[in-house]
């Protein structure tokens, strides 16, 4: 049982035991940022029979039937629609042949039990469909008819550990309706005379026999009709072998590699030649290169040209060469392939031959078995023989799915073998083309060759013209390098080095001049450029200070229009000017800004006096003069106060010291007739503290 994955553009197959899907470094690669590294795997459950789909705690999960699941594992059922992350592609799960069950076939170890219970569905091998019809039994009927088997239906997420239908199992009624042979006068009634309760039991055990054979029979019916089924696939196996073989000879027969393959080689040994001349005479070319010097441009470029044609056509070569031996190791793999395929193939046939054998053999057992069921039905035998029959029937079963797993494989290595002679032959077809591109690439490096020839004669004669350039091109330099005064004339000829060492100082020299003027009017230019910012920004200053002094003659020097003036002259902007305009409007702005802080402070104290200067526009002096009127003013009514003060207390203090003397009087008047009134009464003492405490409060 093979599973897929199916989208709208592709079909994953997944692996006989465990698939991994992730986005790196997994069998199954998904290009998309909702799926993690190692997001899901999916295993076949070979005790189930079944995939098992396991999320491996993804971020984004897995949803199956658009339905979440994360770190959890569900087992897979043909057309579940499974997405990998949020928003992914949406894969349908798919099985080679839906119709196989999910658990394997299962032989019943309680056949002789009692009271009887039938046993459980079987699973069918693959590609086997059970029959699922009741059994009709001559011999008696029972009361409950047999149940067909009803194929549960479990929701994905509630999906049992177990896929297989079950039988219903239904008891057998202990009363069996029938007539008896004794003659009893009512069919369901038991007469006094009845069979004992041991026959009863035989007979009910017999009966149960009858019915597993029944059933073992329609089944072997349904492994017999399997069998022509399978007979037939494998003859069309054969036949597509058949063709496959027939294509391979023709190819063999069509195919002239290997005489291609020989004349590839002599072409390519010519040209092992070629480049071996061609090698030699670019060497050449080069060792007459490095003794030239250049003098014309133009023709040491068109030089240059022809030697980089020559290197261009030596590594062309070169390339033929490694291609030549690259198809020639093509060509023998191909070969080698082939014939492996052609013994992969003749066993294949022979092992094809034999399972037809086997199956014939199989045949010939199920048609003895089938005769042997009928005796049997006929006249039930002892259980010994029926554990014999039920044995070799689990054999048979054991053979037939062997048998029909080999098949299985045998045809899944015919299709990849097909595949594979497929992808050969498109290789050997490339490998035909590009060995007609080869041969069109030598023709054309075997033109460029005779190009290169030429060229080199016609670079000859160039070489001698620019051998005698060069030397009257020499002896000038030498005179034009030493004319210079100042500068000693060599005696002995100057060797290259030196002379090259000359004209590089005389070009330096020459460049570092040419900076320094070049700098110095740069300078020039700009220092031209500052004075007339300078004088622009120097006559803007001079009018603003114009206009400024004339608004303060006309406001005066109060705090209001010096704010305004500063905030005007801090605002002027002399953009580029020199330095100097820049300090001068400084010291401008730190003056007015002295003036601001004294006239402020000025403001501030007659504010304090009770001035309101902001509504007054008078000079400080004025309001000064009005200050000191006032404070003369209020100097002289103090004088008066003070008088007045005086006179007040004096006249306060007689009018005090009269009072005092009355008040004496009057208390020592009190007094003495206290004494007396004391005197009476006997309590001189409390008099006493009475007086004495008057005489304090006096």
């Amino acid at each position: 049982m093979r599973g897929f994955l199916r989208s709208t553009d592709t079909l994953l197959s997944l692996a006989p035991k465990i698939t991994t899907v992730g986005r790196e470094n997994c069998d199954i690669t998904i290009q998309s940022p909702s799926v993690d590294l190692q997001h899901a795997l999916v295993e076949f459950c070979e005790e189930e029979n079944c995939y098992v789909l396991q999320d491996l705690n993804s971020a984004q999960g897995t949803y199956i039937n658009e339905t979440r699941i994360q770190n959890a594992a569900v087992r897979l059922a043909p057309f579940d629609q499974i997405r990998f992350g949020y928003g992914g592609s949406v894969y349908q799960f798919e099985l080679d042949d839906p119709s196989i069950q999910q658990r394997g076939w299962q032989a019943n170890s309680s056949i002789t039990r009692n009271p009887y219970q039938p046993p459980p569905q079987e699973q069918g091998l693959p590609h086997l469909p059970l029959n699922t019809q009741p059994a009709s039994l001559p011999s008696w009927t029972s009361s409950a008819p047999t149940a067909l088997p009803q194929h549960a239906t479990v929701s994905l997420r509630s999906r049992p550990l177990s896929a297989g239908a079950r039988r219903h199992q239904t008891d057998i009624p202990t009363a069996i309706r029938g007539s008896w042979v004794t003659g009893s006068p009512a069919a369901g009634d038991r007469p006094a005379d009845s069979p004992t309760t041991d026959i009863l039991t035989l007979q009910k055990e017999k009966d149960q026999k009858i019915a597993r054979l029944n059933d073992e029979l329609m089944r072997l019916q349904a492994i017999q009709k399997d069998y022509e089924r399978k007979n037939l696939k494998i003859e069309q196996l054969n036949s597509e072998l058949t063709q496959l073989k027939q294509q391979m000879a023709a190819q063999q027969q069509n195919s002239d590699t290997n005489k291609m393959v020989d004349k590839l080689e002599k072409e390519l040994h010519s040209k092992k030649t070629e480049i071996a001349v061609l090698k030699d005479k670019v060497n050449k070319l080069e060792r007459s290169r490095k003794n030239l010097i250049s003098e014309d441009t133009v023709t040491v470029q068109e030089f240059n040209d022809k030697l980089q044609e020559l290197h261009s056509v030596r590594a062309e070569l070169e390339r033929v060469r490694k291609d030549k031996n690259i198809i020639s190791g093509l060509v023998n793999q191909t070969q080698r392939d082939m014939s492996s395929k052609d013994t992969s193939i003749s066993r294949l046939t022979r092992e094809i031959e034999q399972l037809k054998k086997d199956v014939r053999n199989r045949d010939v057992q199920i048609a003895t078995l089938t005769s042997k069921m009928s005796r049997v039905k006929q006249s039930a035998q002892d259980s010994s023989e029926e554990t014999a029959r039920d044995k070799e029937l689990v054999g048979l079963r054991l053979q037939f799915k062997n048998a029909e797993n080999k098949i299985q494989e045998l045809t899944d290595g015919m299709k990849t073998m097909k595949a594979e002679m497929d992808r050969k032959e498109a290789r050997l077809a490339e490998s035909s083309a590009e060995q007609m591109k080869l041969q069109s690439e030598v023709q054309h490096c075997k033109a460029e060759f005779l190009d290169a020839q030429r060229a080199e004669r016609a670079i000859r004669v160039d070489l001698e013209q620019v051998n005698k350039k060069a030397e009257r091109f020499r002896n000038r330099v030498v005179q034009v390098a030493f004319s210079t005064p100042g500068v000693k004339y060599p005696d002995d000829e100057m060797p290259d080095d030196q002379l090259m060492d000359a004209l590089k100082k005389l070009i330096d020299e020459r460049t570092t001049n040419q900076k320094q003027i070049t700098e110095m009017k740069e300078q020039i230019k700009q220092q031209g450029v500052q004075e007339k910012k300078g004088e622009k920004a120097l006559k803007a200053l001079k009018q603003h200070l114009s206009e400024s002094h004339g608004r303060l003659q006309a406001s005066g020097l109060l705090s209001g229009p010096l704010k305004q003036e500063l905030s005007l002259l801090q605002a002027l902007s002399f953009l580029g000017a020199s330095d100097t305009i820049q300090i001068i409007k400084q010291v401008l702005v730190d003056n007015l800004q002295a003036q601001l802080n004294w006239q402020q402070d000025i403001e501030d104290a007659l504010e304090k006096c009770g001035i309101n200067v902001a509504l007054s526009t008078d000079a400080p002096s004025k309001h000064i003069s009005g200050l000191f009127s006032k404070w003369e003013k209020a100097i002289k009514d103090k004088d008066s106060v003070e008088s007045t003060i005086r006179t007040i207390e004096a006249n306060h203090k007689a009018e005090l010291a009269t009072q005092a003397a009355n008040l004496k009087q009057e208390m020592t008047e009190k007094i003495s007739e206290a004494r007396e009134q004391a005197r009476r009464e006997g309590i001189d003492s409390q008099f006493h503290r009475y007086l004495s405490c008057n005489m304090k409060l006096v």
